[in-house]
């Protein structure tokens, strides 16, 4: 049995498990190695605009850190959960502006917005002109079968959105109070231009097929997709859209 003194030691490569034959010259290559990656890395961190931390100073890195222990001292603060009575996350969320918010056309802030001298009245004359600029045919001209209007109508008729919005299968533009589809305000025009309450009423089931239903939905979207989305909805126009999908309960799918 051999001596523990007299025992040599073994030194293995951790990467590769060979003997290393001579220790000193493998430590020397190891740290010369180290020491070539610690300049590339320097270089690399210079090229970005870092500042190293060391001889250098750090000042980067110490304002960086700085603030994070802030953050995070601020943060211990907060409350776990979130509600609406959360004051600071309110104003956060409502200084972020949307480009679909029907709002904005009704409030003073009309910054983002191609509406021209729409944008130069107050909020109130604004209101105003968007729910009277919406002419309805009558029921004379609705028996006609045809959507006789005028070059003033036309004019109430045109988008004051000008930009491109989400899609959708009747392609409507975006309008002020526009909801995707626009479809209360469809199924007001079906009723006013070719009488569609009393043929849901004589229905013996109380409900329509909905293959009926989205043939007139889609010849009076077509009708619409020509003028582009209203500039503004009555109020009456959508109450009564809203009371008769309630009665309806069509099996439609969007």
């Amino acid at each position: 049995m051999v001596a523990s003194s007299k025992a040599e030691t073994v030194y293995r490569d951790p990467a590769t498990g060979r003997v290393i034959a001579n220790v000193d010259e493998h430590k020397m290559k190891a740290k010369t190695s180290q020491i070539y990656a610690n300049l590339e890395d320097e270089k690399r961190r210079a090229s970005m605009g870092i500042v190293s931390v060391g001889e250098q100073g750090g000042l980067v890195q110490a304002k960086y850190e700085a603030e994070r222990k802030a953050n995070i001292a601020s943060l211990k603060n907060l409350p776990f959960y979130i509600t609406h009575e959360d004051d600071t996350r309110n104003k956060a969320l409502a200084s972020i502006q949307r480009w679909d918010d029907p709002i904005r056309y009704f409030t003073d802030d009309c910054s983002g917005l191609d509406l021209g001298s729409f944008c130069d009245a107050s909020a109130g004359q604004r209101q105003n002109k968007m729910s009277n600029d919406i002419d309805i045919p009558d029921s004379n001209e609705a028996q006609k079968g045809s959507l006789p209007l005028s070059s003033k109508s036309k004019a109430r008729l045109s988008s004051v959105y000008k930009n491109s919005g989400p899609p959708n299968r009747f392609n409507i533009s975006p309008g002020p109070l526009w909801d995707g589809i626009g479809f209360l305000l469809v199924v007001a025009l079906v009723n006013t231009v070719i009488g569609f309450w009393p043929r849901f009423r004589e229905d013996k089931d109380g409900r329509l097929e909905a293959r009926y239903f989205e043939s007139i939905i889609g010849s009076m979207a077509s009708w619409l997709s020509g003028l582009n989305a209203l500039d503004g909805v009555r109020e009456d126009i959508l109450a009564f859209g809203t009371l008769l999908w309630s009665f309806a309960d069509l099996p439609i799918r969007f």
